[in-house]
């Protein structure tokens, strides 16, 4: 309807190409049955002309452009919900979360997974124990790093980054873990933090042990390429072997 194109706009920056958006997400979603494990993160289209649309983007190679968020498996584009105009409507079981736009794109995307209790993994841009607790809610599981400050962190398991060389040296390794079990609403929710060179926090919903497991990496010893043996953490290795889908599939893009 083109009777009053400015309050369109005004309700709906996207309204012009709304049908075509609306049906793309219905083909997506058709044609595709996802997996237990899936990531959830931020897509980039590169824009670099006059639009009050496009947003000033720092942290993507892409540039400045248009910008959704996308659930995505193995590098296929299940979902996305653009970040233009108002976020979708969580109705009233998720009003007393207050959830932000940010976090009520999320759960919408969870919302139209067809699995119960899929695993998705994040970055340090969306997690936070108010939106794990909203997913809980709609029967997904979260995983990934976590901001440490305004994010429901506990103070248990903070590592602050250390300054001195030779200190930071000292503290490599120190893992903290607590199983937080205040919120009835999302039992369990795991809140970790390993020194590496520096702190690094995580929240999940999905790991079920903290344990260190032995890794092999190539390395060059003189002339001759060599594995060499490492620890990494298993929460940081269920992270870093599962987030990248969105990035898959920006790059197949």
């Amino acid at each position: 309807c083109r009777d009053s194109p400015q309050a369109q706009q005004r309700a709906d920056p996207l309204w012009k190409v709304r049908v075509l958006i609306d049906h793309l997400n219905k083909q997506a979603k058709d044609m595709w049955v996802p997996g237990k494990l899936l990531a959830i993160d931020k897509q980039t289209i590169g824009f670099q002309g006059a639009s009050e649309m496009k947003l000033h983007i720092l942290y993507k190679r892409e540039g400045d452009g248009f910008q959704c968020d996308a659930v995505c498996d193995r590098g296929y584009t299940f979902s996305f919900w653009f970040c233009h105009g108002p976020p979708p409507d969580m109705g009233p079981e998720m009003r007393d979360l207050a959830l932000s736009p940010l976090a009520s794109r999320v759960v919408w995307l969870a919302r139209r997974l067809p699995n119960k209790w899929t695993r998705v993994y994040m970055d340090n841009l969306f997690n936070s124990v108010k939106l794990f607790t909203a997913l809980y809610r709609e029967h997904t599981l979260a995983h990934g790093v976590v901001r440490m400050h305004g994010r429901g962190l506990p103070d248990a398991v903070i590592q602050r980054e250390e300054k001195n060389v030779k200190r930071a040296e000292s503290l490599r390794g120190t893992t903290k873990a607590a199983r937080m079990q205040n919120n009835p609403a999302c039992p369990d929710i795991l809140a970790v933090s390993v020194y590496d060179t520096k702190p690094v926090h995580m929240l999940s919903t999905v790991a079920e042990s903290v344990v260190w497991t032995k890794k092999t990496r190539k390395v060059w010893d003189g002339k001759a390429k060599t594995e060499m043996a490492h620890l990494r953490l298993n929460v940081i290795d269920d992270y870093n072997s599962n987030m990248n889908g969105t990035d898959v599939a920006d790059q197949l893009r």
